[in-house]
């Protein structure tokens, strides 16, 4: 259940945090970015001879959307495919120029069973490298920051406050009693109530 918090917290977010959102959570880019190329890879099976250079091709589309996405939001199976799909797909660019000789079979052996080694630290509940427990929450859209932007930070109340984006810190630095009301009673009543 918390994923599907997370993902309510990234689609409710204003239009200016969508950059830091994970690129999985929304379905149009999920299927542009990954499905659609797959969908390609499978109509490569039927392609005869250019289905190496079919499968080149969404290999390296999987690999780049995968590294894109593993450095906007640390998803832990994106660190892994992304370099593993890019080298596959250029596995399969050399097997169709006749550099190499790997088999369809081991190339999509390779492709299955990386994916399930790069999944099971999520299926093991690790889906971020920086996790919801170990990041901090914008306090203006609660998009999940986990350093990736260093600069856009505030000092508030002796507390360090970390932003997605620098529209969300202005909007913070209006009016910060707005997103921090639980703090700023916090900070009244003392740490004991």
């Amino acid at each position: 259940m918390p994923e599907k918090r997370e993902q309510a917290i990234v689609y409710d977010a204003p239009r200016c945090c969508l950059k830091a959102a994970d690129l999985t959570g929304f379905p149009m880019k999920q299927w542009l970015l990954w499905r659609l190329p797959l969908g390609l890879a499978l109509v490569g099976w039927l392609a005869g001879p250019r289905r190496w250079f079919i499968w080149s091709v969404a290999l390296l589309w999987m690999g780049t959307a995968c590294v894109i996405n593993a450095k906007r939001c640390r998803r832990v199976h994106c660190t892994f495919t992304g370099p593993l799909y890019a080298l596959l797909g250029l596995a399969a660019l050399a097997r169709a120029t006749g550099w190499v000789g790997i088999t369809a079979g081991w190339l999509w052996a390779l492709a299955v069973g990386g994916t399930m080694v790069a999944f099971t630290p999520e299926w093991l509940g690790r889906r971020y490298w920086s996790s919801a427990e170990t990041g901090s929450k914008d306090p203006v859209c609660g998009a999940w920051v986990h350093g990736r932007y260093p600069g856009v930070t505030t000092a508030y109340q002796g507390q360090l406050i970390h932003f997605c984006s620098l529209e969300c810190k202005e909007q913070f630095l209006e009016s910060p009693e707005r997103y921090l009301p639980q703090r700023k009673q916090e900070a009244a009543s003392g740490c004991c109530g």
